[in-house]
């Protein structure tokens, strides 16, 4: 089932600084997350979810949170779910000088338009053979630092298409199985449509 909350923030950005804005969190991110473990991998993978009230186990989405369920294809495969920490981040809030701004109701200046640029940070939790050991299956965790855009705003309304691009890191303390202790950083860029519609991943993943 798909969630229709709305969110009541928002800002205007265009295509480019999607790009632009998931590269410098690649850079940020990007020492916390050099390997140490000699078995580096390049990952290339296509990913696709769908935003959920509720997971698979039953598990329900907390209230204004962003959420997904769905797979990895490519050399990374296997199911995975999306939860977000914090609800999507109004990108004009950071700039004070920007008028007319109400915090009281979260409404944009009026001088802004679409597309409405929003950003969030979550955790991937993928269930994946990619670490395997013994026989079974092992679970990869990334945290996640997400970038993406609607076309009409207010109110949020994650139904609408629009660019996305993410940043997320390998937690190997989170990890299990052969990726317990692992490290690396994944890159992707897509359309965001109450889930990732069509978004690709490259990076690398070192196992210890």
């Amino acid at each position: 089932m798909r969630n229709r909350n709305c969110f009541s923030f928002g800002s205007k950005l265009s295509f480019p600084a999607v790009a632009s804005l998931a590269a410098a969190v690649m850079v940020l991110l990007s020492g916390a997350s050099k390997a140490t473990a000699n078995d580096c991998r390049f990952i290339s993978t296509h990913l696709s979810s769908q935003q959920v009230t509720q997971f698979s186990d039953g598990t329900a989405c907390p209230a204004g949170q962003i959420c997904t369920e769905g797979r990895f294809i490519g050399n990374l495969n296997g199911r995975f779910r999306f939860q977000s920490t914090g609800s999507p981040y109004p990108a004009f809030l950071v700039d004070p000088q920007l008028p007319n701004f109400d915090p009281t109701t979260g409404n944009p200046p009026p001088s802004f338009s679409a597309p409405w640029m929003f950003f969030t940070t979550g955790e991937i939790r993928l269930d994946t053979r990619f670490c395997s050991q013994n026989g079974r299956s092992g679970l990869l965790v990334f945290r996640d630092a997400t970038t993406f855009a609607v076309t009409a705003f207010p109110p949020f309304n994650p139904d609408i298409a629009g660019p996305f691009g993410d940043a997320a890191w390998v937690d190997g303390g989170d990890s299990t199985g052969a990726c317990a202790g692992a490290s690396g950083l994944l890159t992707g860029i897509g359309t965001f449509k109450a889930g990732c519609v069509d978004c690709d991943y490259e990076g690398k993943i070192c196992r210890p």
